[in-house]
């Protein structure tokens, strides 16, 4: 028979993944070509050759490794081990955080999820079970241990009771907020609470870090294990970041109010500062479809949805005297005057000389 060219472009441009696979390799492993002169030869990649020739090494079965493999699932005989297991146990009535368990126990290393899908594919769909949360003492995901729940009838004030804490220092503002009747405050200012936590217990947990110099509530966490701390806020430890973050959608911009005025009433403000500064400060809104004015953000140098604030500050100081949020465009005019009659309501005269400025974001 005559030798066709076309039929030798079939061994020179092998279509099929088997056949290449085995040019590539009887090239590479018999005629001992270099995999970049087969790469060149075949219009394959270096990488790819290399490949293909590492895996026949691995597991040089020529029955398997040239077969072409058809259109269609294809089998995997640990996973359908896997599948046919999972199924016999579902079928026995384990859970499928008994299934998942045991299947850990036998070596093999499958999520929850995907035997769930295993099990509905199959008709057998587990009722997928959530685990119970860990317990105080018990070691959360993170690998802390889980502090106790905080309770103010948890709370031991037995004689001799002894315990070591990194915040004893803490001790020292007591004589400060019993001059300023912290207690009478929190009462006139009606702020929120429960049986388990009460206002005053809540107010003083939140006042911690920053009495502390904590710049962030997240190192909240840092305390509820340090029983001086929440001795400190009457409570047997402090609440959890959750319940930080939780408290101020509680309050009232009313009960701040008066809360700051029972306060400021017992407070000997001394002489008046000098100047102040009042700044007004965007506070860029980065969510979705805010229903926000567009105010001015310097540090994007342009306008953006954002809260407004308004801020007085006394020269040279780290105090701030006066605050408030979301503003609306056509009210900050107004914001001046208005810190002025605050001003005077609680210290009976008007403000020095003010400056305006910009915060800038």
């Amino acid at each position: 028979m005559a030798r066709s060219q076309e039929l030798a472009r079939l061994f020179q441009q092998p279509d099929s993944p088997a056949q290449r696979h085995y040019e590539v390799c009887r090239a590479y492993f018999h005629d001992s070509i270099s995999a970049d002169e087969i790469a060149k030869r075949f219009h394959l990649y270096g990488d790819t050759v290399r490949a293909i020739v590492r895996d026949f090494a691995r597991d040089p079965d020529v029955n398997s490794f040239f077969t072409a493999v058809g259109p269609g699932r294809k089998t995997s005989p640990k996973r359908d081990a896997i599948n046919e297991r999972a199924c016999d146990l579902r079928r026995q009535g384990a859970t499928l955080a008994d299934i998942h368990a045991a299947l850990q126990r036998e070596g093999v290393d499958v999520s929850e999820s995907y035997l769930f899908r295993l099990l509905r594919r199959a008709g057998l769909a587990a009722t997928r079970q959530r685990r119970p949360s860990p317990q105080p003492g018990e070691y959360a995901n993170d690998g802390s241990v889980v502090p106790d729940i905080a309770d103010v009838r948890a709370l031991s004030l037995e004689d001799g009771r002894q315990f070591s804490t990194k915040v004893a220092g803490l001790f020292l503002f007591f004589p400060l907020l019993l001059d300023l009747d912290l207690p009478h405050a929190v009462t006139h200012a009606a702020l929120p609470g429960s049986e388990q936590i009460p206002p005053l217990q809540a107010l003083l947990a939140l006042l911690i870090p920053k009495l502390l110099g904590k710049r962030r509530v997240s190192h909240i966490s840092d305390l509820c294990h340090d029983e001086g701390a929440g001795l400190f806020a009457g409570l047997n430890v402090l609440p959890k970041i959750t319940y930080a973050t939780d408290y101020s959608y509680k309050t009232e911009r009313a009960m701040t109010e008066r809360l700051i005025a029972a306060v400021i009433a017992k407070t000997p403000l001394g002489d008046s500062p000098l100047s102040f500064n009042l700044d007004f400060h965007a506070i860029p809104f980065r969510g979705a479809e805010p229903d926000l004015e567009n105010h001015w953000v310097p540090m994007r140098n342009r306008a953006l949805p954002s809260v407004m604030a308004f801020v007085a500050q006394a020269v040279g100081r780290r105090v701030l005297c006066y605050a408030t949020a979301n503003l609306l465009r056509d009210e900050a005019d107004r914001m001046v005057p208005k810190f002025a009659d605050y001003w005077k309501e609680q210290t009976g005269c008007y403000p020095t000389p003010l400056t305006l400025g910009v915060m800038h974001s």
